[in-house]
């Protein structure tokens, strides 16, 4: 017995394949996008890791040198059109050794930081900060703040020092001996305000402020304008293929002038006051 197949059937027949063809193209194109967007991504990924790797690094590199060394790269790393045509200011990450055709490299500058007549500062309690006094124009210092905190405050200076606790309402007590707080119109938008008055203190050299019974933002008023207070770093990551630019980040941080931490100030008191 024979079979014929009509031209309807074979019809049929053909569109039935064009249709599954075009659903198999179909998939194997989403699956090819897929693959090509999973590999973007990937690659995407690692160039931003190594762009803020390149900058991290930077940064970490310039937090490691002296305060001498800064002071002298304030000069020489004064902005990032300088940073980028001296060598001295650039940190390189490539190991052309292994091949790697990535270029990393960090443009650090440096800028002074706090040489101003207003200063701001987070007090958290029981630890200390130091605003640098050596060099500065005045022997006064308004202090303001807010909340239920008292504030002790230590100038010292050239053989001996100005020392004493600040504080107002429920911040006072149990403690003895403490000065009041007073309305300044530096510190209007403060609870409380405060002249520090070191006149009896030769060559003063620093302001240590510890905030007791509780954390506050600190806002400090030079008479004059405050000595510098420490530096901004500034790395400027960059990733380089084949001399192209592929990325670039930026990363800033205050390295402030060291200090010597709280518990220094309790070996120089003694019965009778200042050994």
């Amino acid at each position: 017995m024979k079979y014929h197949v009509s031209k309807y059937e074979s019809g049929q027949v053909l569109a039935f394949f064009i249709v599954a063809g075009t659903v198999v193209l179909a998939v194997v194109a989403n699956l090819a996008l897929r693959n090509i967007s999973s590999v973007t991504r990937v690659s995407t990924s690692d160039t931003y890791s190594r762009v803020a790797a390149a900058a991290e690094g930077g940064l970490e590199r310039f937090l490691a040198k002296s305060v001498d060394d800064l002071d002298d790269y304030v000069s020489q790393c004064a902005g990032l059109d300088v940073a980028r045509s001296t060598p001295a200011c650039q940190v390189s990450f490539t190991d052309a050794a292994a091949g790697d055709p990535i270029e990393a490299v960090a443009y650090m500058t440096v800028e002074e930081h706090g040489n101003d007549s207003t200063l701001d500062l987070k007090l958290e309690e029981s630890a200390l900060k130091e605003i640098n006094l050596d060099g500065y124009g005045s022997s006064r210092v308004t202090i303001c703040w807010n909340g239920d905190v008292a504030i002790y405050y230590n100038v010292y200076g050239d053989g001996n020092l100005e020392k004493g606790i600040v504080c107002d309402g429920s911040a006072c007590d149990d403690i003895e001996g403490a000065d009041s707080t007073s309305t300044l119109a530096d510190c209007t938008d403060y609870d409380h305000g405060y002249s520090i008055n070191f006149s009896g203190v030769a060559d003063p050299l620093g302001l240590r402020l510890i905030a007791l019974k509780g954390d506050t933002n600190l806002h400090a008023v030079g008479s004059s304008t405050f000595p510098v207070q420490g530096y901004k770093i500034t790395s400027y990551g960059e990733i380089r293929n084949a001399g192209r630019v592929q990325a670039t980040e930026k990363k800033s941080v205050i390295r402030s002038l060291p200090y010597l931490p709280a518990f220094f100030d309790f070996g120089v008191y003694g019965a009778q006051g200042v050994l």
